[in-house]
């Protein structure tokens, strides 16, 4: 790691209310006004780069992706944090609790779909 990555890596680590994004390293978070923080509260991220991944990962319906970018952390994105980055853009709210929803049924191993053509419907079970 280079020095000045690692200077900034410690900066954000140590709660510093500037330094800069940890995926990027390029402008100052300006006290994290731009700064984008998941709950577990690893490291801060400009809005900017969360916005360019999470709009990739929701148009690809890749649900499972958005976490904390720290390696081994896994904390979720929350609807409400995905609500205020994409202010204004109604559709990929709309996408990411489409494709939320979806995955939480297809994780359902009770819940299947109508074999209907065009049905969209579906059927939870009891039991498997």
């Amino acid at each position: 790691m280079s020095q000045l990555i690692e200077e900034e890596y410690h900066k954000s680590e140590s709660g510093s209310t500037g330094g800069v994004c940890e995926l990027c390293y390029e402008g100052e978070l300006h006290g994290g006004l731009n700064a984008f923080k998941f709950d577990c509260g690893h490291h801060l991220y400009c809005n900017d780069c969360v916005k360019e991944s999470f709009t990739d990962y929701i148009n690809r319906s890749e649900m499972s992706k958005l976490v904390c970018f720290t390696v081994k952390c896994g904390t979720k994105v929350r609807q409400e944090q995905v609500e205020e980055l994409f202010v204004g853009d109604k559709e990929m709210v709309q996408k990411f609790i489409k494709f939320t929803n979806k995955d939480k049924l297809e994780s359902d191993p009770l819940v299947r779909y109508c074999p209907k053509k065009d049905c969209g419907g579906i059927v939870r079970g009891k039991t498997l």
